[in-house]
């Protein structure tokens, strides 16, 4: 029986008929991207979600389609158990066609045969190669093979390695003079073919010896590759080796006979060869896509009808909903999520009839068919895997634990078990609660929309989950504080890049283990805060228009740093979360308008002097729509006697008075540094304050 859980247990399942798919399923629609973005899932071992299959019955009489081959009817099920595929075409799909090789006859007539069937989308073999454009990966550029980087690799930092080559029915071979072909080829380029990795061992490695002589041989070659061969040298042991490494590029016979043998007879070749493929082996023998398997087909059939309305794809949620039989979950989610519970205000006093504005947008629908919301299913099932780590445990994780396998959700639903879901999904539901919530009353969130930085959420949701006692509120400003830091520090280009995991570690002792010397280490980043290089400096907030991201954060942080903050109008009225905000310009862009253009023709101009960030604020909807029906004057006469709301705009009466022109837009330029500077002090105090509770 095939199990359908592992990589080759699925190219097994599909090879022998034993996974069908029902003729009702859509066609393969996956593009490039797509296939690329799963192929590197898979390839830096994330996780991909479930796939739901329905175990078929003797009486069972559905007309299937063979996987991948347009229009070819299945006329012979395989042999054992057959499975229905109800979620996870595309997935298996793209996965059998990038890590098998369908054109395995020894008769060119017959792969061309295959091929004529084959999904246009399909026709192509996708490879992985070690250089591209100057930049190299899997220690192919001092050889040394180092098993920590390459399980640390995540889907960007392969990203521009993997490519494919499209298929021609004129290219295709008989099967051995094909795996000949594209051998020869990949010695010449330095790039290995994703099919090989399961099947061709012994073709991959020469690929392998191939691509690490070619490389020590460059090393050897040119003195520019000098400290490459230093650290070679020096991992293997070799002795004196700054001083021979210099009579080496000196051309000392002797010295480049004892290196060379060295090189030969150290073993180092085989490490670094054995290393890449054993790595990329096991990760591919061992990758599960856990199958949700069903035997009840009426609920089979409803799961599939409302995972297809509106051709929506299953989420992990829908799934784990699909493993329950004794209720509703779904049901019981939405209405947990509706019910008040116990947090805190604004001035950290407990309310106990809480309720979350709007249910922070986790639910959606209507009053009759009420849903789940993608990113709140998402949550649900990253929570319940955290408060299953929890339970295998019984004992926090540790900091490396946390950055690693909790913040990349390296989790299988095969082990969440219908048992464990209904006595922890209430728990579940309030974790995210109180995490949003969180972010609701201390942070100016709205909705899950809002919310930009999801790694920050998840350390959230493990501080709610290992809180045993009594949330104190000292612990709520620390979270607050390494929320905005987070945001603003400027350190993430991606969620899992080295300073991310560093600093999920720091917050990680900081938050569980109250490390003093991490705490202080925390308040010196705020002194990066909004002046990062390569995230925003000062010049960029005062000179264009930032991303939007940045600006809304921005401005929800100036909303939520202070108890209240006051619109741009005459009654000086508050904002709150209930109020549609918009970004206004302070300066009106009709201000830098000339005869012909309009202020529309501006706003698109990101680099335009009035469109920085440091131009605009958050005020309402309809307080903005109020300014856009004054004249220039009388908004400048107004915003005069607004003094009140100057301090929580971070602006002063200059503002109201200023008149633009290109000659003064060195002055403009001053006034908007001068508020930066006020924001910033602003932000670094408020840090600060959070960090030092």
């Amino acid at each position: 029986m095939t199990e359908l859980k592992t990589l080759p247990e699925i190219i097994k399942g599909i090879k022998e008929k034993n996974v069908l798919l029902p003729h009702f399923q859509r066609e393969y629609v996956w593009n490039k991207t797509q296939q690329k973005n799963l192929i590197l899932s898979v390839l830096t071992d994330l996780p991909a979600s479930s796939s739901l299959i329905l175990k078929k019955q003797p009486a069972d009489k559905f007309k299937c389609l063979k996987i991948g081959m347009r229009n070819e009817i299945i006329k012979e099920d395989g042999d054992g158990d057959c499975y229905y595929l109800l979620d996870g075409q595309q997935r298996f799909t793209t996965l059998f066609f990038a890590f098998h090789n369908i054109f395995n006859s020894d008769k060119k007539s017959l792969n061309e045969n295959e091929f004529e069937k084959l999904d246009n989308k399909l026709k192509k073999r996708w490879y992985l190669h070690f250089q591209n454009n100057g930049d190299v990966v899997l220690n192919y550029d001092d050889l040394i093979f180092n098993k920590e980087k390459v399980n640390d690799y995540l889907p960007e930092d392969l990203d521009s390695f993997i490519e494919f080559e499209n298929l021609n029915k004129t290219d295709l071979k008989s099967h051995q003079e094909d795996i000949e072909e594209i051998e020869k080829d990949c010695k010449i380029n330095k790039k290995i073919p994703l099919f090989f990795i399961l099947n061709h061992k012994t073709e991959l490695k020469r690929i392998l010896k191939k691509i690490f002589d070619d490389r020590i041989d460059e090393i050897k070659s040119e003195r520019k590759y000098k400290d490459q061969l230093i650290e070679i040298l020096k991992s293997k042991n070799f002795q004196n080796t700054d001083e021979k490494v210099a009579q080496f590029y000196n051309k000392k016979e002797a010295i480049i006979r004892e290196i060379d043998k060295f090189l030969e007879y150290s073993g180092y070749k085989d490490e670094w060869v054995d290393g890449i493929f054993d790595h990329f082996h096991d990760v591919l023998k061992e990758y599960k896509i856990q199958p949700i398997v069903m035997e009840d087909r009426n609920k089979a059939v409803k799961t599939f009808e409302y995972i297809n309305t509106g051709g929506t794809n299953l989420s992990s949620f829908d799934l784990l909903c699909a493993k329950i039989g004794s209720f509703d979950l779904r049901k019981k989610v939405i209405e947990k999520t509706k019910e008040e519970f116990l947090f805190f205000d604004s001035n950290f006093n407990e309310n106990k009839s809480f309720r979350l504005f709007e249910d922070f947008g986790l639910v959606g629908g209507n009053e009759k068919n009420p849903s789940v919301e993608k990113k709140y299913a998402e949550y649900l099932s990253q929570v319940l895997n955290l408060l299953h780590f929890k339970e295998d445990r019984g004992k926090k994780p540790t900091d490396k634990e946390f950055s690693s396998s909790l913040l990349k959700s390296k989790y299988s639903l095969e082990e969440l078990h219908p048992k464990f879901i209904e006595d922890n999904y209430k728990n579940a539901v309030n974790v995210i609660k109180n995490s949003v919530a969180l972010l609701q009353v201390f942070c100016s969130h709205k909705d899950l929309k809002a919310i930009t930085n999801y790694l920050s959420l998840v350390q959230i949701f493990t501080f709610f989950i290992y809180q045993d006692s009594k949330v104190k509120s000292s612990e709520l400003k620390n979270l607050i504080g390494l929320f905005w830091l987070t945001l603003f520090t400027g350190r993430y280009d991606s969620h899992q890049n080295e300073n991310s995991i560093e600093d999920a570690r720091n917050m990680y002792k900081f938050i569980f283990q109250k490390d003093k010397a991490i705490q202080d280490k925390l308040k010196k980043l705020t002194n990066r805060v909004l002046n990062t290089d390569g995230f925003v400096t000062k010049k960029e907030l005062t000179t264009e228009k930032c991303s939007n991201s940045l600006e809304n954060n921005l401005f929800m942080f100036l909303r939520s740093s202070k108890n209240k903050f006051l619109d741009l109008d005459k009654e000086a009225s508050e904002l709150t979360i209930a109020h549609d905000i918009e970004i206004h310009h302070l300066i009106p862009l009709a201000k830098a308008t000339k005869v012909g253009e309009s202020t529309k023709e501006i706003r698109i101009k990101n680099e335009h002097l009035l469109n920085a960030t440091m131009n605009k604020t958050p005020i309402k909807k309809e307080t903005n729509k109020l300014i856009r029906d004054k004249s220039i004057d009388q908004y400048h006469n107004d915003l005069e006697n607004y003094t009140t709301q100057f301090d929580y705009h971070i602006i002063n009466a200059s503002w109201a008075k200023f008149t633009y022109s290109e000659k003064e837009e060195s002055k403009i330029q001053n006034l908007f540094e001068a508020r930066y500077e006020n924001f910033v002090r602003d932000l670094r105090t408020f840090l600060d304050s959070k960090l030092s509770s």
